[in-house]
């Protein structure tokens, strides 16, 4: 805050003018300086200047002035002054874990947080208005606003999905395909206080991952071909065709058999499920559902795990692999409808 000074004009200028003729300088030893505080005299100072710049410079320096002090300079005699001083207080401002001390003369609590570099955010609580005028002996507490997000995840279980078909021995269960738990992730957001936790504003819980059940292939012999179901994550619409899926292949389909602990061309074993198709069109691994173009026989949920010389000519596009040369021979062979439901 820039000082306030003024001067009586009339007196004290003559007798200015006088020292200069009788003397040709605006300096003298002992000027006198009185500084008044509340009305009353705090110090009793010398100054060797003459000049009100002079002496006000002077002053400041021997008081150890702040730039937020107030005070006006006046001549009340040829080498008197009177000095009226009106001290800035210190006020705290408790922020941040901390005090940051601020001078201020009858200044808001918006000026005091400026002064000391405090930045508000949004939501920060004032204990004070902004445009409360500062009194001595009063203090400015800052408490600041966060949010914290807390993320936790826990597994989802997959299940056990168990599908009944007439091209495996009646009563044998055989394990298909392999499950994957889910995750299901937690997101909690907290309000805090100066980083106290006050308040959950809200809990937000996702599957993140969805479970993938285990499929087993169970043998049924009251099953006709036609009544072979899916896997319950593949949907079928009216006309028992998957409802969504990457690609279609259709072509001729055969039967093949093997002994018992065969492996395929891709490692996996022998085993009705298993099916054989030329890996450059469809990737081993790929989830499958096969079907006659005339409904008239449901091979069911598949992976494509095998091949053969003429699956890689093209003169067929899936092999099927049942339990026995029996009933390879009562399929024969059939136009097939090959859903490629996913590829790795």
């Amino acid at each position: 805050m820039k000082p306030i000074r003024w001067i009586k004009t009339v007196g004290p200028l003559l007798a200015a003018a006088a020292a200069v003729l009788l003397f040709g300088s605006f300096t003298s030893e002992g000027n006198q300086v009185e500084v008044y505080e509340n009305g009353k005299v705090t110090a009793q100072l010398e100054t060797r200047y003459y000049s009100l710049d002079g002496v006000e410079e002077d002053v400041v320096e021997q008081l150890k002035l702040s730039p937020y002090d107030r005070y006006t300079v006046e001549r009340e005699a040829y080498n008197c002054f009177r000095f009226e001083l009106e001290r800035a207080y210190d006020v705290p401002v408790y922020v941040d874990g901390g005090t940051k001390t601020v001078k201020v003369l009858e200044e808001t609590v918006a000026t005091a947080l400026a002064r000391c570099g405090v930045a508000l955010g949004g939501e920060d609580i004032v204990s004070l208005p902004l445009d409360y005028v500062l009194q001595p002996g009063e203090s400015v507490t800052v408490n600041r606003i966060t949010y914290r997000v807390t993320t936790t995840e826990k597994p989802l279980s997959h299940q056990n999905e168990y599908v009944y078909t007439p091209c495996l021995t009646h009563g044998v269960t055989q394990f298909l395909t392999s499950g994957e738990d889910g995750i299901e992730t937690t997101a909690v957001t907290e309000k805090l206080i100066d980083g106290v936790p006050v308040e959950t504003v809200s809990t937000v819980t996702t599957v993140t991952k969805q479970p993938k059940n285990a499929v087993y292939l169970v043998g049924d012999k009251n099953l006709s071909y036609r009544e072979t179901k899916a896997p319950s994550f593949i949907s079928l619409n009216e006309s028992g065709d998957p409802e969504s899926y990457e690609y279609l292949v259709t072509g001729k389909g055969t039967a093949y058999s093997a002994r018992k602990g065969a492996k395929t061309a891709s490692g996996r074993y022998a085993i009705v499920g298993h099916v054989a198709v030329d890996p450059s069109v469809i990737p081993y691994g790929s989830l499958l559902y096969i079907k006659s173009v005339d409904d008239s026989f449901v091979y069911g949920y598949a992976v494509a795990a095998d091949t053969g010389i003429a699956l890689m000519d093209g003169r067929v596009e899936v092999d099927l692999f049942f339990d026995t040369y029996e009933e390879c021979c009562q399929f024969g062979a059939k136009k097939m409808e090959i859903y490629v439901i996913e590829t790795p």
